[in-house]
């Protein structure tokens, strides 16, 4: 099968880029043709939406995989091929991460065009098949932007976590932060470990072998964030390494991590640091790890 696998920024270490990496090649040993077509400079632009246009017609792949959304800039709209949309986050949670946000005084009184809201939700419609990461999402792509359940999948990420053996989380270990953001919960994890008399990296920026190295030196993943994100890699990949989540009941989070504590309560991740940590059950962390990436995605999309 051809397949053109559409993604905003693809070459750089981390994050979700990693994801696509692996996809790839993991389809391409399965005999499959991918091309994966990316912006130059990782950002939207009508250039690159004429680019992916050109780009497919030239391949005529049997499908497309957007990888990325642009809800300006909808090209594959009208075409013929298959489309698989897999969506990190939608109109919906980006509108909740807005409240979160002013609720809890980080932002202004977040301005909503329910016009222009409601025209992301159509564009979202016409793929074939769209692929939720998160239950969270799962949910808000069915319920509030009215994709049929028929052509809606909840196919999780994989983490790339599985390489090496899983170690037991070390009882003098550090607390894991990701970021400098405040929104994600920076601020509170910092304020937190220090009430609490507990040690807090925070790390940004780590390949793939360091990445490991570090969820499993920790005795948790801190991140009270109050974003309604669809998704958070950080929480696959603690996970995955069996390490606990601490964080706010916002978006995914409030689906993903078990415990989540109650949006804004400092004093909440206070508590949880001093303990006891829950447990993560290997069964838990392999949620995150379909059998085989590969003919997972296939199996999500129908082929």
């Amino acid at each position: 099968m051809r397949i053109a696998s559409v993604v905003r920024r693809y070459g750089k270490p981390g994050g979700m880029e990693n994801v696509v990496w692996d996809r790839t090649e993991a389809l391409r040993a399965l005999g499959h043709e991918v091309t994966v077509i990316h912006a130059s400079d990782g950002t939207y632009s009508d250039a690159f939406a004429r680019q992916c246009a050109a780009e497919c017609d030239k391949l005529k792949p049997d499908v497309i995989h957007l990888d990325s959304f642009d809800r300006e800039r909808p090209w594959w709209i009208d075409r013929k091929e298959f489309i698989a949309l897999t969506m990190h986050s939608n109109p919906w949670s980006l509108f909740f991460t807005k409240w979160n946000l002013w609720r809890h005084g980080h932002t202004g009184v977040p301005n909503i065009d329910l016009a222009d809201l409601a025209t992301q939700c159509d564009i979202i419609r016409h793929a074939n098949v769209v692929l939720a990461i998160s239950r969270y999402e799962h949910r808000l792509l069915l319920d509030a932007c009215g994709v049929p359940q028929a052509r809606l999948v909840y196919n999780p990420i994989p983490s790339y976590f599985f390489d090496t053996p899983r170690v037991p989380v070390p009882a003098n270990g550090y607390f894991l932060h990701f970021g400098t953001s405040d929104t994600r919960g920076h601020n509170v994890a910092v304020a937190a470990a220090k009430s609490a008399g507990v040690e807090l990296r925070v790390a940004a920026g780590l390949s793939r072998p360091e990445l490991v190295s570090v969820y499993d030196g920790c005795r948790a993943l801190v991140l009270p964030s109050f974003r309604a994100d669809g998704f958070d890699l950080t929480v696959a990949e603690a996970t995955a390494r069996c390490r606990p989540v601490i964080t706010y009941y916002a978006g995914a989070y409030s689906t993903e991590c078990a415990g989540a504590l109650p949006l804004g309560d400092v004093g909440a991740v206070v508590r949880a640091m001093w303990g006891p940590l829950p447990t993560v059950a290997a069964d838990a962390a392999n949620a995150f790890r379909p059998a085989n990436h590969a003919a997972a995605w296939l199996k999500a999309i129908g082929r």
